[in-house]
């Protein structure tokens, strides 16, 4: 089952600490940071036999634009100005042996060839950035977030019906929501 999850309900530091939840259970060596410190740009981390920051994760939360749709130029120029400020931190990185900087966001990108929100913020890194750097955007942390159930309701991800019926192994989705909320009021995961 896949969806878009409201990462902005849980604002910035609860949304780190989902990204840095995903990133532990694939990875079981990550370091995950505190959340509001100075952490020299890495909010998570996965060492290697010899670099105990191999790969960087830093978490970017955007806030909602109010009345309007973002558009891919407000979302690349955020982005950008975002990554901006951390690039003493991914020089210093890269030069402790760093070899990949991921950047994490509830951003939504376009995917429109050389010209979406993807493609624009790749060059950008490419051109930018001194080691290998990727983006996951809000699409690509749902669908790492779509089989993690356990995640999803650590963070109060699963708010209607599908949610209830995910969390409760059911996997009719021609269901009835009565039949759920019946199978719900038996099952003692669900509290009453």
């Amino acid at each position: 089952m896949t969806s878009q999850y409201d990462y902005e309900s849980l604002g910035a530091d609860t949304f780190q600490q989902l990204c840095q939840a995903l990133l532990a259970k694939v990875h079981t060596e990550t370091q995950c940071f505190p959340v509001g410190m100075p952490d020299g740009g890495r909010d998570a981390s996965v060492p290697t036999r010899l670099v105990s920051d191999s790969i960087v994760y830093q978490v970017k939360f955007r806030k909602p634009t109010p009345n309007k749709l973002a558009s891919a130029d407000d979302i690349c120029s955020w982005l950008e100005r975002q990554i901006f400020g951390e690039m003493s931190k991914i020089a210093r990185l890269a030069s402790k042996g760093a070899i990949k900087y991921v950047v994490m966001t509830n951003a939504q990108c376009s995917s429109h060839s050389e010209a979406g929100t993807r493609d624009r913020m790749q060059t950008w890194l490419d051109e930018n950035l001194p080691i290998q750097s990727q983006i996951w955007w809000r699409d690509d942390i749902d669908r790492r977030l779509d089989g993690q159930t356990d995640i999803k309701r650590t963070f109060g991800l699963l708010r209607d019906a599908s949610g209830l019926a995910e969390m409760l192994g059911i996997v009719t989705p021609s269901m009835d929501l009565h039949e759920v909320v019946r199978l719900a009021r038996t099952d003692r995961r669900v509290a009453a």
